[in-house]
Order: C-alpha cells, then sequence, then structure tokens
C-alpha cells in the first residue's frame, strides 16, 4: 500500500529535495473533531521531524492574500493550547521535543515534533 492509496491523491504531496532529504505532506487528515496538515521530514530513510498545524475545520491550501502576521499569531496561540491540552505541559522528552512556534523567516506558525539525532 502507497501513502496515497490510504490518504488519497490529492492530499498527499511527495517531495524529493535531492539532497537525502523527502518531505511527506498529507493535508486534512481527520482525527477526531480535528483536521490536521502535517509533513514529515526524512533524511536518508530516516524520520527526523514531523510539523503540523490542526484546526477544527476543514483546511485549504493558503493563500499569501489572506496572511497576516496577527493571524499566525493567533494560531501560534491557539496551537500551544491545544497541544497542552492533548499532552500536558511537558515538551521534553528522552526521544525528543515537542512544541508549537512562529517562524517569521516562513510567515507560518505549526506544532514542530522533532527526534533526538
Amino acid at each position: 500500500m502507497h501513502i496515497t492509496d490510504h490518504f488519497g491523491a490529492e492530499n498527499v504531496e511527495i517531495r524529493d529535495m535531492q539532497n537525502g532529504w523527502w518531505h511527506y505532506t498529507v493535508r486534512n487528515t481527520k482525527a477526531g473533531e480535528m483536521y490536521i496538515i502535517f509533513t514529515c521530514y526524512f533524511n536518508e530513510a530516516v524520520l527526523q521531524m514531523v510539523d503540523f498545524v490542526v484546526s477544527n475545520k476543514r483546511m485549504k491550501s493558503g493563500s499569501w492574500d489572506d496572511w497576516s502576521e496577527q493571524k499566525e499569531l493567533e494560531n501560534l496561540a491557539f496551537y500551544k493550547h491545544w497541544l497542552t491540552s492533548q499532552i500536558g505541559n511537558t515538551r521534553g522528552f528522552s526521544w525528543g521535543s515537542i512544541d508549537a512556534f512562529y517562524d517569521k523567516r516562513s510567515g507560518g506558525a505549526s506544532i514542530v515534533l522533532r527526534y533526538k539525532a
């Protein structure tokens, strides 16, 4: 079974970065009442990081037309609250870490799960 067989080809994007890294993005996976878009980052076939966003409604592909830093900071607050409701306040673990961040460079907020090297 291929990832597109499970999630649907229209919801999956696979990118070979041509440097040993592969990015697998799956859009609008439903978990309970929430929709999740997640990207798994593999280096030499080893999962290094998972970056995801959650929403209580189906998410469309973004456009810079409706972007604002204020909106992303509101998303950040929502992600931090959601993450705390799911796992509590602990963010560091023996296997790695998870937290919500706003990245000014990319202009987006998300939850990032990183495995220790």
